[in-house]
């Protein structure tokens, strides 16, 4: 899977890296990395997160629960219990999972989705190529300029 660049993404959104339980904005990691020198450029295990929220379901924890007891009674018991049981019963339950866990924010979680390079470095790292050098000192018309540029074009260009 191709790697989103951090550099070209939105700065609200979210990314984690693998193996954390923090999640940053695109934002605050660049300016981390940017401002602070954090070394979250060093790892390549960076994707953004999707958020997301479990919801209990009170069919499927009641079929768990039989399924789980069915190994000391007789077959099929999960199949047979789950065909007597009132949909009133599995309703009332869901009721009181659903108050439960309302505003809850133990049923918040995030999933990693998508790969990100980070393309941004710390002030220190971020030199300029030779190439972006020479684009400056061309626009510069100084008289120092000229001779460097002058220098490169005669003694460095022609032998690389």
């Amino acid at each position: 899977m191709e790697k989103l660049k951090l550099s070209q993404l939105s700065d609200n959104v979210e990314v984690s890296i693998e193996e954390s339980s923090t999640v940053y904005t695109v934002a605050k990691l660049k300016r981390e990395i940017i401002e602070l020198g954090e070394p979250h450029h060093e790892s390549s295990n960076w994707y953004t997160v999707v958020r997301r929220k479990w919801e209990p379901s009170a069919e499927s924890m009641i079929d768990t629960y039989l399924e789980n007891e069915s190994c000391d009674l007789y077959e099929d018991f999960n199949s047979v219990a789950m065909d007597e049981m009132p949909k009133e019963a599995i309703e009332k339950i869901q009721s009181i999972l659903d108050e439960v866990f309302k505003n809850n924010s133990v049923c918040d979680y995030w999933t990693y989705d998508k790969p990100v390079e980070i393309d941004i470095f710390p002030k220190e790292f971020n030199l300029p190529t030779v190439s972006q050098i020479f684009e400056e000192l061309e626009k510069d018309e100084s008289e120092e300029a000229q001779k460097i540029l002058n220098y490169y074009n005669e003694e460095i260009k022609d032998k690389d």
